[in-house]
């Protein structure tokens, strides 16, 4: 079954507005039309439904799809499972708080909040992993099986080899909201004072750096990266610099997805929603762009 890349972080920020989980049809779609030009002339005829009984009564705070009948989701310390016909409780962990769950296939799902609620999903059963300590995570971004990755406060960024989960040094003690990886030598994590770090493979970097925060990224390949966050910052990174793309919001946004170079979407306050286009306008170097 392939993973739909609409993953937990991707509708963070939708979930968040609404504060309980709508029917996510546009999944299938979305999913299955990744080509551009098929793109184009696709008609969407699906509408955006309640899904009742409703799963809970709290705050989902992230989704993540491998397909129509196999879809988590966290809602305090409870994690849901939709199996294309209802929603039930998969898990509930009494005193955790998840605020990211990424599913890799039906063998390997992770959640991940606070006081390092860390759980994992074999397909039988969610069991916790640690390392230890007790970092609060934002976020987790699972490459594949060997290769985890979960961000969070104070500049914590933690590495699940397979076997283990370790600190990884981040060189920063701001607090991280995102993370997205692309391979094993291109991974990027955002977060507070719009800082913005790239593992190459060996080491975290910071890469750039500007006053608004930064919540969310997403990799679509090494020469397209979209970042976005507080005041409606975009940003856009080519390979070989930052740069800024002018929006015209001024809203906060949560979120960020990229389905290829000329479908991206941004989700924050006020149900703001942005489709990136290749012609979209970019700050002119120097001022505007991140040192």
């Amino acid at each position: 079954m392939g993973k739909c890349r609409l993953k937990g972080a991707a509708w963070r920020g939708l979930a968040l507005i609404v504060s309980t989980l709508l029917l996510i049809c546009l999944i299938a779609g979305i999913a299955s039309t990744n080509d551009s030009a098929a793109l184009e002339d696709y008609h969407w005829t699906y509408e955006w439904t309640f899904q009742n009984p409703l799963p809970t009564n709290g705050t989902i705070s992230a989704v993540s799809a491998l397909g129509a009948d196999h879809v988590w989701a966290v809602s305090g310390g409870t994690i849901l499972f939709f199996n294309g016909h209802e929603w039930s409780p998969n898990s509930t962990q009494t005193g955790y708080s998840f605020n990211s769950i990424d599913a890799l296939d039906e063998n390997h799902v992770w959640a991940v909040g606070y006081q390092e609620a860390i759980l994992f999903y074999n397909g039988d059963e969610w069991i916790r992993q640690s390392n230890g300590d007790k970092h609060h995570l934002n976020e987790v971004s699972a490459l594949d099986a060997n290769h985890v990755w979960a961000v969070g406060r104070d500049g914590t960024i933690l590495f699940f080899d397979g076997a283990a989960w370790a600190d990884q040094p981040s060189g920063t003690d701001k607090h991280l909201f995102g993370v997205s990886a692309l391979d094993e030598n291109h991974v990027w994590a955002v977060g507070e004072d719009g800082v913005i770090l790239f593992y190459d493979g060996s080491s975290w970097t910071q890469q750039a750096g500007m006053d608004h925060w930064i919540m969310s990224v997403s990799a679509l390949d090494a020469e397209h990266v979209w970042a976005v966050g507080s005041e409606g910052t975009v940003l856009f990174y080519d390979g070989s610099a930052w740069s800024i793309q002018l929006t015209g919001a001024c809203d906060y946004f949560n979120d960020v997805y990229a389905l290829d170079s000329r479908h991206v979407w941004a989700v924050g306050g006020h149900t703001t929603i942005h489709l990136c286009e290749p012609d979209s306008h970019h700050a002119s170097p120097g001022e505007n762009e991140t040192q």
